[in-house]
């Protein structure tokens, strides 16, 4: 359910906030109460850890982004952010460097950034994105027609000009639905994450889909 504290709190409070509270608290209870406040804090954190560090290099960032980001803005965000950046690299007397490597310390208060790739995305959406060029990424291999190409297609024109219609559907389907119309031989692979339960195995025939798309046309 999506309320206002699964907001707030569904990337993790902050465990340091808690002796910062407590003392806000004890200022408004001698503001607004007439309390008496007492020396020394009562502080039980037996699995207090050590503050994470997270490695963010200029490689990376143009890998991902596909653009770069100067030094000062790159260590202006992530400071604004409460994340320290350090240089780290041999080669951190050198301005925008190829080589350039910060270490980051994570903030109590930012418990969801783990890795790198979240330092990234938190540069790229403060500095802005807009700022990064729109492009394909690069083709590992290059485009080529299937085998069977040249006899397919002027069948499929020729079924389309006799009243046909392709049929275009996700193999997912429901296991009951499956079985209706699955060969006695064909053992249906079963989804670990299903979408939900109308969709948790692979079809083992076309027919699957087809018969739920004559239904709803019908």
């Amino acid at each position: 359910m999506h309320t206002e504290a699964s907001t707030r709190f569904g990337r993790g409070a902050d465990p340091e906030m808690a002796e910062f509270a407590s003392r806000r608290a004890a200022e408004l209870i001698l503001q607004l109460a007439g309390g008496e406040l007492l020396s020394g804090v009562v502080d039980v954190y037996p699995g207090k850890r050590s503050a994470k560090k997270i490695i963010i290099t200029r490689a990376e960032l143009l890998r991902i982004m596909g653009a770069d980001v100067p030094d000062k803005d790159l260590e202006t965000v992530l400071s604004a952010l409460g994340f320290v950046p350090v240089r780290v690299d041999q080669t951190r007397g050198a301005a925008n460097s190829l080589l350039a490597v910060w270490e980051c310390t994570q903030p109590s208060w930012r418990a969801d950034v783990e890795r790198e790739i979240d330092l990234i995305e938190e540069v790229a959406r403060v500095y802005g994105l807009d700022k990064f060029p729109a492009r394909l990424p690069a083709s590992r291999s290059g485009a080529a027609r299937l085998p069977h190409y040249e006899a397919e297609t002027p069948f499929e024109k020729r079924l389309i000009g006799l009243g046909y219609q392709e049929i275009l559907t996700i193999p997912h389907v429901a296991e009951e639905r499956n079985e209706l119309f699955r060969p006695p031989d064909a053992t249906p692979a079963k989804l670990a994450n299903p979408l939900s339960e109308e969709a948790n195995v692979l079809r083992s025939t076309g027919a699957v889909t087809m018969s739920s798309a004559i239904e709803l046309e019908f």
